[in-house]
């Protein structure tokens, strides 16, 4: 005979299903909780840690990453990414959403449900979730460069195990600010893993490993798994590219980071010489420095301008300038050669040790602008040239000469 089903007979099955699924759950996140859990290792930052973070750095080709434009990854097989590092912008795809994130200004960030633009009210919503994908999806591609990020401390610390690492702690920057890593490096001082003091986790000191990697087309290093202990997070589908269609000088890194107060001039809206020399000097003479910016034969290129103010008069010898005039080249008042011959030249005068490598270029022709485009774009050439030849960061320091 069967028994008759009754309420308690009906709530101990639920108990039963309930202990069936939850605790096993609750038995594995115990083993790991006691076999993972640590507090944060106290260490106070110190210049040995900051010297074992520029070698880990070396060790993962740091020069290669920065000067990567562009980033293409999916992570976890869940958000895709076409991340603009030049531009300080990336495309952020997940089931039907695609944000166009500014970084710089996410307020400037457009939505796309379904492929159709969306400005609704849950646009910043939006805005927000794909921010925090960005974040915490970067980081598991980035981390090891960002040792050095504004807001970090490093120091030496060693885990409950005794193991001695690298210890980068997070006040600013991030969806979880205040977040801290110890990195474990191998003999070759690359990463092989960390353990992870973070707000979102209930276990402190999770480990995760750091030793698959692949080396992208612009030689930047980057990791294609991680293993959790009970879960992996994949990485794939990683291209990087180098944007050739855009040029600095002297540098990319001596333009974002240039300390001084500057201003673009778009050289290519400009009339003619007088008039680029006119807005110098006005920049200037709010203590602005002017970095132009102009399009030739299919590159954009943005030049920093070592220009003085135009209530500053400086001294020149002869002997510590060249002077472009035109297309021909000047020293001591003296025409030497043609801009188009003048590598050796340039080079010489490059190599003299007590001078500033200061040119001095003057345009006066009917189509000033575009020549003198030309002459900027030929002086770039040698020395982007002689940089390289010598192994110098050395570089001309480019000015406009009224006179």
């Amino acid at each position: 005979m069967k028994k008759p089903i009754t309420i308690k007979r009906i709530l101990k099955i639920i108990v039963g299903i309930i202990i069936f699924f939850t605790l096993p759950t609750a038995l594995l996140f115990g083993y790991i909780y006691f076999k993972y859990n640590e507090p944060l290792p106290i260490s106070k930052p110190n210049p040995e840690a900051d010297a074992l973070a520029k070698d880990m750095l070396e060790a993962l080709n740091y020069k290669a990453y920065k000067n990567t434009d562009y980033i293409e990854f999916t992570f976890a097989n869940r958000h895709h990414y076409k991340w603009n590092k030049l531009e300080n912008k990336c495309q952020v795809y997940w089931k039907r959403f695609q944000v166009n994130l500014d970084l710089s200004n996410t307020k400037k960030s457009t939505v796309l449900v379904g492929k159709q633009t969306y400005n609704g009210i849950e646009k910043d919503q939006y805005v927000k979730k794909a921010l925090d994908y960005f974040n915490n999806d970067t980081f598991w591609l980035v981390a090891p460069y960002k040792v050095f990020d504004n807001g970090t401390t490093r120091a030496i610390a060693k885990n409950d195990a005794g193991e001695k690492g690298l210890l980068v702690s997070y006040s600013s920057g991030g969806s979880t600010p205040g977040d801290s890593y110890l990195w474990h490096l191998d003999e070759n001082k690359k990463p092989k893993s960390f353990q992870m003091w973070t707000s979102i986790l209930p276990i402190q000191g999770f480990p995760s490993s750091w030793n698959q990697w692949t080396t992208t087309e612009t030689g930047a290093i980057l990791p294609t798994f991680h293993d959790l202990s009970f879960l992996g997070l994949e990485i794939t589908g990683i291209k990087a590219e180098i944007d050739s269609s855009k040029i600095f000088y002297p540098s990319k890194k001596s333009i974002k980071e240039f300390k001084f107060k500057s201003s673009v001039l778009k050289l290519d809206e400009l009339n003619n010489f007088k008039e680029l020399i006119k807005s110098i000097d006005s920049l200037r003479l709010q203590n602005i420095y002017p970095v132009l910016t102009f399009e030739y034969k299919g590159k954009s290129y943005k030049v920093r301008n070592f220009q003085s103010a135009s209530n500053v008069i400086e001294c020149y010898k002869c002997k510590d300038i060249i002077q472009v005039y035109n297309s021909d080249v000047n020293q001591c008042d003296k025409n030497i050669i043609s801009i188009e011959d003048s590598f050796k030249t340039l080079e010489k005068f490059y190599l003299e040790k007590d001078n500033k490598k200061r040119i001095l270029l003057k345009v006066d022709t009917d189509n000033s602008i575009q020549k003198t485009k030309e002459i900027l774009v030929k002086l770039l050439e040698i020395d982007f040239k002689l940089r390289k030849k010598h192994n110098s960061k050395h570089c001309f320091e480019i000015q406009f000469n009224p006179y």
